[in-house]
């Protein structure tokens, strides 16, 4: 992941995030999803508009980034 912020949930809610770019594509992500689709929905309630969840959370990744190749 070449460029991550690292925002506990609970600091987001309460963040003043007023310098972020509301333009710049953000990837939310946790452990299992639950609490990276949590920050998703809080960043669209506040104006974002590119905001992604991890699916399946960082457990999924690893995954999600194999080739059909690798997976054989």
């Amino acid at each position: 992941i070449p460029s991550r912020v690292n925002l506990p949930l609970d600091t987001l809610r309460t963040a003043d995030i007023s310098k972020m770019d509301k333009e710049q594509k953000i990837v939310t992500a946790c452990q299992i999803d639950l609490r990276g689709y949590e920050a998703e929905v809080i960043l669209r309630a506040r104006g974002f508009r590119d905001v992604y969840s991890l699916e399946g959370g960082m457990s999924g990744w690893p995954y999600a980034t194999e080739s059909d190749n690798d997976k054989k």
